[in-house]
């Protein structure tokens, strides 16, 4: 079976914090990691995952070499 979805695809950055913070308060983060996301890119990650065939169309920006560039690698996963 191959499945075409149409969604979005988009940079998710992800800080780790201490605790999250109360209204006001500004926390700073330990750490922080930037990887591909989007809610049409996680379905076609659960696709791929489930053994079926998939294509995905989304738009990305013209500029945006790095994002192509881990998309092609979507496959490794």
């Amino acid at each position: 079976m191959s499945i075409l979805n149409i969604g979005s695809l988009n940079w998710d950055h992800a800080f780790k914090v201490s605790h999250l913070p109360a209204k006001g308060e500004i926390v700073a983060a330990k750490s922080a990691t930037l990887s591909l996301g989007g809610k049409g890119l996680n379905y076609s990650i659960a696709v791929l995952r489930a053994g079926c065939g998939l294509r995905h169309c989304g738009a990305i920006g013209a500029n945006d070499a790095p994002m192509l560039e881990a998309f092609a690698r979507v496959n490794d996963i």
